[in-house]
């Protein structure tokens, strides 16, 4: 039989490297699709009735009633897409650049996730099972439609 030459604390910091690796790349990719979602050649979006607009254009694609969803400009500092009281809701923050990418990345976390980042909250806090479930699943799906309009 052959001999291994390396021991356990070389295989583990080479495992570590190579999930460093994996994970940096796939951070950074996330990350670099968000910013082309928001390149200068993307329209903005200045007011309520603009995003109203936009939202009922992007629902027609999605097969969702925009009657349904209550949709606010720049009522809280960060976008957002949720139930709040009972119904659908859609933030979009003025801070952050908000474009057409970002009420499709919105309106893809209500058409898919809506209901299961309910189920992974306990006491008001996301559990780590839901923090994976959002990093993972979540995310990727909504920017993957967001920037190239492919659904998942």
């Amino acid at each position: 039989m052959k001999r291994m030459d390396k021991n356990l604390l070389d295989y583990l910091t080479e495992g570590l490297k190579w999930s460093g690796i994996v994970t940096g790349g796939y951070f950074s990719l996330l990350f670099a699709s968000g910013i082309f979602g928001k390149m200068p050649w993307y329209t903005r979006i200045n007011s309520q009735e603009e995003l109203e607009y936009v939202v009922a254009e992007e629902c027609k694609k999605l097969g969702l009633n925009k009657k349904e969803i209550d949709v606010f400009y720049d009522k809280y500092n960060v976008n957002c897409a949720g139930k709040r009281d009972g119904r659908l809701s859609l933030n979009i923050s003025s801070f952050l650049r908000p474009t057409k990418h970002a009420v499709r990345h919105e309106l893809c976390h209500l058409v898919k996730d809506c209901d299961k980042f309910e189920k992974f909250i306990k006491d008001n806090k996301r559990t780590m099972k839901g923090w994976l479930y959002y990093l993972f699943v979540a995310e990727p799906r909504a920017e993957l439609y967001a920037t190239f309009g492919i659904k998942l």
